[in-house]
């Protein structure tokens, strides 16, 4: 690619007209001569170019950054913005959109960004979706390059999907314990996850059958999901007790649970017209928001 070529093609792909690209530095014919090779542009004005380009100088010789490394860069951090605002369903669809040499940073985002996808697939029941990310995740694991963080969890979401299509309504407690241990209590947190989620949506039938099915290891969580179920039948006092026996508790837990704990409690306390608690719960899990390790005790009455 020509010098007079590159900045052409620079200035389409800003979607800047030649008056834009030109500026008050020189005149459109000018810059018109130098996109056609009629004319050479000298340093000033090549400095002049990369600045309202936003490229660096180098990239209009030979020896400089090719413009597929230069696109690629910007396609990089472009990528790397959505993705730190958790924009996944965004940076699949760049990369998509653009043709790019497959290096580790790319495959890093994108076996994330898939995984991600797959979970939100999940999580809205669109199972054939979550099963068509997760695959696409699986094709960019690479142990030479990187670690396949999210292995295991695929590979427990792909068997509990399966197990749902072959009509089955209860999770096997075989293939839960064969899979609890191997992603430091992920299971355990995907089935209290899971439950609660089923219970939200208004399936506690659902819910209870597998949760008879399988006894959760943690009693915070056991407790948690009982007060959402009596919740759901409307009887509050019952779920206000048991996550007032969570709170009252000597055990430590972590404080996003207790951000819920408190969350879900302060509703109730309204469901049951006791305002003052309500209200200090309020208060109070908003210091669980910022992941505190604090423990806090309600005072009876």
């Amino acid at each position: 690619m020509t010098l007079a070529e590159k900045i052409k093609y620079l200035r389409k792909k800003r979607g800047m007209t030649q008056r834009d690209l030109a500026g008050d530095f020189m005149t459109r014919n000018m810059l018109s001569q130098i996109e056609r090779g009629a004319a050479l542009p000298s340093m000033p004005t090549l400095e002049h170019l990369s600045k309202k380009l936003s490229v660096d100088p180098s990239v209009f010789f030979e020896n400089g950054k090719t413009i597929e490394r230069l696109e690629q860069e910007e396609l990089l951090a472009e990528l790397k913005d959505h993705y730190s605002k958790k924009q996944y369903s965004m940076c699949i669809r760049l990369v998509r959109e653009a043709s790019f040499s497959r290096n580790t940073e790319f495959a890093m985002i994108l076996y994330d960004c898939y995984y991600n996808e797959g979970v939100t697939r999940f999580n809205a029941s669109d199972f054939a979706g979550s099963l068509q990310f997760f695959s696409l995740a699986e094709d960019f694991e690479d142990p030479v390059s990187f670690p396949s963080f999210h292995h295991g969890k695929i590979g427990f979401y792909k068997e509990l999907i399966s197990s749902f299509g072959e009509g089955m309504h209860l999770v096997s407690a075989s293939l839960f314990a064969s899979l609890s241990s191997d992603d430091d209590g992920f299971a355990e947190y995907f089935m209290y996850t899971y439950l609660m989620s089923l219970i939200d949506n208004n399936q506690s039938d659902r819910a209870i059958l597998i949760y008879d099915t399988i006894r959760l290891k943690d009693e915070g969580y056991r407790i948690h999901i009982n007060a959402r179920l009596a919740a759901s039948r409307f009887n509050y006092e019952r779920a206000k007790e048991l996550l007032l026996s969570v709170v009252q508790s000597e055990k430590e837990y972590p404080a996003p649970f207790l951000y819920n704990v408190f969350k879900d409690l302060e509703r109730y306390c309204k469901a049951l017209e006791d305002y003052e608690t309500a209200y200090y719960c309020a208060t109070i899990r908003e210091k669980y928001s910022y992941q505190i390790p604090v423990r806090r005790h309600l005072n009876d009455g």
